[in-house]
């Protein structure tokens, strides 16, 4: 008879061992997906930090140009639509594009217009500024990306590809590979 309880106990004592490996693997694997998950969020918001600081960086440069206040206006009417826009809640790949194309006709009348400028100096520090934002942006979207590769590659091994979708995690997109130049 005690060989009988002895296998028993043996027996529980595998199945509630197996059960306390299978628990501390999936609470595990939850927190992981959620640390990653977050890191994916907290990258997305420094991509709308970026584009929020090219903002004021354009904003400072149209400030600074003068004899052309009717076509300054125009593009600063539309930084500031756009500007409006990302602070609604609007899709940051359609304000990128909004701002890029804003950005090329601002350096399009600058070309056309060399002297309506202040200054040189205070124009090329603009750019220089501009150019290191557009670089911050561009270094943020591939953050972004690299954080958002690797959630989905953890989500997709196995034994968690089991487990974690039933716990609510899905596999999230990757930034539009054609606006991590702009």
């Amino acid at each position: 008879m005690f060989n009988k309880f002895k296998g028993l106990i043996i027996t529980l004592s595998i199945v509630v061992a197996l059960m306390l490996i299978i628990g501390l693997s999936i609470v595990i694997g939850f927190n992981n997906a959620v640390k990653k998950q977050t890191t994916i969020e907290n990258n997305y918001a420094q991509i709308s930090v970026a584009l929020e600081m090219r903002f004021e960086k354009l904003e400072l440069l149209l400030g600074a140009l003068t004899g052309l206040e009717e076509h300054v206006e125009t593009q600063l009417t539309k930084i500031t639509d756009a500007r409006a826009k990302l602070s609604q809640g609007a899709d940051l790949n359609d304000i990128s594009e909004e701002v890029e194309a804003g950005f090329r006709n601002i350096v399009v009348l600058i070309e056309d217009n060399p002297n309506s400028y202040i200054a040189v100096a205070a124009y090329n520090g603009y750019m220089a500024e501009i150019s290191a934002t557009i670089n911050l942006i561009m270094t943020t979207k591939i953050i972004y990306n690299d954080a958002v590769t690797d959630f989905n590659r953890f989500l997709r091994q196995f034994p968690r590809n089991l487990y974690l979708p039933a716990l609510g995690f899905s596999q999230e997109k990757l930034y539009d590979p054609n606006l991590v130049s702009n």
